[in-house]
């Protein structure tokens, strides 16, 4: 069985997670990475969230269809945009 995990961390707990899941899983990791990163306080997470700010991100280097699963973990505020970006990759 061929696990991907797309993950994506503010402050580093949700990398923990997917990090976890990935040895327990023996899984593929893949970071979303963000294009122009800025640095995230909890106020400027808020301020994107409320003003609906999407951050850019780099296509995902490994194609979800090649795997028998894919888990995505992140943090509930952005999950949605981050996956229609994914999507439009």
């Amino acid at each position: 069985m061929k696990v991907l995990i797309i993950w994506y961390s503010f402050f580093g707990t949700n990398a923990l997670l997917a990090r976890e899941l990935g040895r327990r899983l023996s899984a593929t990791l893949v970071p979303v990475k963000v294009r122009h990163f800025l640095p995230r306080t909890s106020v400027t997470v808020a301020l994107d969230f409320f003003l609906k700010r999407l951050p850019r991100i780099e296509p995902v280097p490994a194609d979800p269809r090649d795997f028998d699963h894919v888990i995505f973990v992140a943090p509930l505020l952005q999950i949605v945009s981050i996956g229609s970006q994914l999507t439009e990759a």
